[in-house]
């Protein structure tokens, strides 16, 4: 039995290695999204606690599930267009949908940042940072703006 058990942790190890070798083209856009999905949490959490809200079970589960729907999204997207015999446009596809994510949750670190930091120097840094991703950069990423309009219309 033991054999066996030695066996299945070998084919596992065997595994996990070659999926990193298959995904590391775009380990660094993992773990940038890693980095930016951890900031996303603390000034998450860090507003809340300004707001008097304080740690909310319920948001913790949905930022879980939301990091995991996102990176299993793009692992699945590299690996759907790697296959079809496009690895170059594929890892370029991948790039540009974290940009596109990093623009979203920078908005959204940027506002709590703000509410959180409220009344110092950091929190009208945040404040302005804000301005500036919500209102200005908007005009600068194709589509975006054409989406926002529509979103906020339905």
């Amino acid at each position: 039995m033991e054999e066996k058990a030695d066996e299945l942790y070998a084919y596992l190890k065997v595994f996990f290695a070659s999926m990193l070798a298959f995904i590391s083209p775009i380990q660094l856009n993992i773990l940038a999204m890693t980095m930016l999905f951890t900031l996303n949490f603390m000034f998450g959490f860090a507003a809340a606690i300004r707001t008097g809200e304080g740690w909310n079970k319920k948001k913790v589960y949905h930022f879980f599930i939301e990091a995991l729907a996102f990176f299993a999204l793009i692992l699945f997207m590299y690996g759907v267009g790697s296959f079809q015999g496009n690895p170059q446009e594929t890892r370029y596809a991948v790039i540009m949908f974290c940009w596109v994510a990093c623009w979203f949750y920078g908005t959204n670190i940027a506002r709590n940042g703000a509410v959180a930091f409220k009344g110092s120097t950091l929190g009208r840094l945040f404040a302005f940072l804000y301005w500036v991703l919500s209102m200005k950069m908007v005009s600068k990423i194709p589509y975006l703006k054409e989406y926002l309009k529509q979103e906020y219309n339905n």
